[in-house]
């Protein structure tokens, strides 16, 4: 989300971004991402975006046209929609609206044993192989013996391992705000930057938003993640094995610069001081 700040007597009428080019700034990051065969978006342990990429690749070109639109549309309405509110740029076509629904709903319905978040599923095994009253086949035998190997990353072993990475690529400190939630800043330099984690979701085991204030333009760039900048509504990591965990959070680190980024370039390319 991209805010105005009224701060250092900066005025609406001051600032002014481009809708247009904002949005084909979304679509290029979505076809640029897209035609990397989604290499990125792919390496995110998480089951909305495994269950979103199944998804999108299962639909005819045509149709995959429309949602591509669509996400952008939701993408520009949810990163920057303090600056582009009331424009009608991000009002989706019929065509665009259906083809978010399908999708949306079809996500949304899509249960298997695969697609459940890592912590629910070695709960609800351990539970299984206990003999809890009431869990005895919650998971088929095969899911069972499945999910019975599968070992959870531990939310003091990420805090460790982003608190070394964010340290280590951006300078940022880490402070605890309680619940599970942590704030990583740097308030040294322009723009400064702040990244969210919340430890402590019920399903999932990471929780990232990136906050970002330039002051010599009086913007604050707030609640922004990889897969929003896809146009997808959820940035829940929920699926990072123990032995994958380093390398998820070096990651997490990459997709928090790729969106600083972007950021930057919106400032340059969609920024205009009249």
């Amino acid at each position: 989300m991209v805010v105005v700040s009224q701060e250092d007597g900066v005025s609406d009428a001051a600032i002014k971004f481009d809708p247009a080019r904002l949005l084909e700034l979304l679509r290029e990051e979505f076809a640029r991402e897209e035609s990397a065969d989604f290499g990125r978006l792919s390496q995110i342990p998480s089951t909305h975006v495994f269950k979103f990429l199944k998804y999108y690749q299962s639909l005819q070109p045509k149709r995959s046209t429309v949602l591509r639109n669509a996400l952008a549309r939701h993408a520009l309405q949810s990163i920057c929609y303090h600056i582009v509110q009331g424009d009608s740029i991000i009002k989706m076509t019929a065509d665009e609206a259906e083809a978010y629904k399908h999708y949306a709903d079809s996500v949304c319905q899509w249960w298997s044993e695969e697609t459940q978040p890592l912590k629910s599923l070695t709960n609800a095994a351990g539970a299984q192989k206990a003999g809890v009253q009431g869990c005895e086949s919650i998971l088929t035998p095969e899911a069972l013996e499945w999910a019975l190997r599968l070992k959870c990353a531990k939310a003091n072993d990420l805090r460790k391992l982003v608190k070394y990475a964010l340290t280590q690529r951006f300078g940022l400190r880490p402070e605890k705000h309680g619940g599970g939630i942590w704030h990583y800043r740097n308030t040294q330099t322009q723009p400064q930057l702040e990244v969210c984690i919340n430890y402590a979701s019920m399903s999932s085991q990471l929780r990232c938003e990136v906050n970002m204030r330039d002051e010599k333009r009086g913007l604050r760039f707030e609640r922004s993640s990889f897969e929003h900048l896809m146009g997808l509504s959820f940035s829940d990591w929920d699926f990072i094995h123990e032995n994958e965990a380093d390398q998820k959070i070096a990651l997490l680190a990459d997709l928090i610069d790729y969106v600083v980024q972007f950021n930057r370039r919106a400032i340059e390319e969609a920024w205009v001081r009249p």
